[in-house]
């Protein structure tokens, strides 16, 4: 759980060192908090709180006023554009995500917009896959067995949001694809 305190000490830091004290950087130190909260209780218990979750779509609702960024469009396609589809993953393969990492994702769309809240997911996606595969080469878990995604999906928000990082990796990439077709 100390590896959770300190990546969100350092995110907090690096976001001080690179916008100053402002709004934006307020808001940056609040969305660390909660996902460090998030992702410690995620880890302990397999759970993510809803109030945690509620608190992180007013931060989202909050953020378009004091982060550059997101439409309000952007914003509300970004609510649906990753939660709905682990939504409808569920339906079919019950398990597959858990209901506050559904919810977790909806509620940092409102914050990131979608182009950051795929980006969120696939860093989540990639950290956390990454995770799953060192537990079944170590045969720590199998094939069944749960982990908490929360801290993975977290890291990737926070990533995502660190100064529009997660909009600019969607745009380079839709800007390199759109050179090859």
């Amino acid at each position: 759980m100390i590896v959770f305190l300190l990546i969100g000490i350092l995110f907090s830091i690096a976001a001080l060192a690179c916008f100053g004290f402002g709004l934006q950087t307020l808001t940056l130190l609040l969305l660390f908090g909660l996902l460090t909260a998030i992702s410690v209780i995620d880890w302990n218990t397999q759970i993510i709180p809803p109030q945690l979750n509620l608190a992180l779509g007013l931060l989202g609702v909050i953020s378009y006023f004091t982060m550059p960024g997101a439409t309000i469009l952007e914003r509300l396609i970004g609510f649906f554009c990753i939660s709905l589809p682990m939504f409808l993953v569920v339906l079919v393969v019950p398990g597959g995500f858990g209901a506050g990492d559904i919810k977790m994702m909806a509620a940092a769309g409102l914050l990131l917009g979608w182009k950051g809240t795929v980006a969120a997911f696939l860093i989540g996606l990639l950290f956390g896959g990454t995770y799953g595969i060192y537990l079944l080469a170590a045969k720590k878990k199998d094939r069944k067995d749960h982990f908490a995604f929360g801290p993975f999906l977290g890291l990737g928000v926070a990533l995502s949001a660190f100064g529009g990082m997660g909009t600019l990796l969607v745009d380079r990439y839709l800007q390199m694809t759109g050179a090859l077709l």
